[in-house]
């Protein structure tokens, strides 16, 4: 399975696809020093070597056939992208716009650091079941997506957001339902 349903944030019912922090991230100093990704569950060998499964699977030719079916049969009402790792090319972001489109009932979210690769990016966000928000920290230098919603980091230069997120995405779903900018707890 390519598709996790849940974890301690997420909840039941919301699954997500993660890859390999640092490889497929564009880190500030920030991020480099406090990624979530480095610690916890995430040091486990078993979930190291989950992520880099998931790594090798999205680089395969049938990977998006892959994921529509991992939707289809489980009925994935909303699936984050990346709880670690980012988007790593082009390719894969199209692999993803092919994945969104053809899931049109499956609400998508994901959050980037990943500048340098703005228009594809951008033209992902554009499908109407597609949340991309740009990821920002206190070290971050500029805003590169100003076309898109950002979620920032509580007490970060960029923490002028109405909405705070309280780290119960199934309780809450605003990032999948809603549009405007999010606070998210250091975690």
């Amino acid at each position: 399975m390519l598709l996790v349903n849940g974890n301690t944030k997420l909840g039941d019912g919301i699954y997500h696809f993660s890859l390999p922090r640092g490889i497929t991230c564009k880190m500030t100093p920030w991020c480099e020093e406090n990624c979530y990704a480095s610690k916890g569950n995430y040091v486990f060998p078993n979930v190291h070597d989950a992520l880099f499964y998931r790594l090798l699977a999205s680089k395969e030719e049938q990977f998006a056939q892959r994921v529509i079916a991992e939707i289809n049969a489980s009925r994935v009402k909303y699936l984050r992208l990346h709880a670690s790792g980012d988007f790593y090319d082009e390719e894969y972001i199209g692999k993803w716009k092919d994945i969104v489109t053809a899931c049109p009932k499956t609400s998508f979210v994901a959050f980037t650091r990943r500048g340098d690769l703005h228009d594809a990016i951008l033209s992902l966000s554009k499908l109407p079941n597609a949340h991309i928000r740009e990821s920002l920290d206190e070290s971050s230098p500029r805003k590169e997506f100003p076309e898109l919603y950002s979620a920032v980091l509580a007490g970060s230069p960029w923490d002028m957001c109405q909405h705070k997120c309280h780290g119960k995405c199934a309780e809450c779903l605003y990032c999948w339902t809603r549009e405007g900018d999010v606070v998210m707890k250091v975690h």
